[in-house]
């Protein structure tokens, strides 16, 4: 088992919020094969492609 420990007020942590971000909206675009399952906004695209 593995720990990652990330100090706050960080680079890193914040890293670690934008990835948890991506993650998210990720999943809730791409939904059991079904791509786009929700509409997208522009800021949407922004924020995975930044």
């Amino acid at each position: 088992m593995t720990y990652r420990l990330v100090a706050k007020g960080t680079i890193e942590e914040k890293v670690m919020e934008l990835k948890e971000k991506k993650a998210a909206l990720f999943s809730s675009v791409v939904d059991d094969d079904a791509m786009f399952s929700s509409s997208l906004t522009a800021e949407d695209v922004r924020s995975l492609l930044a």
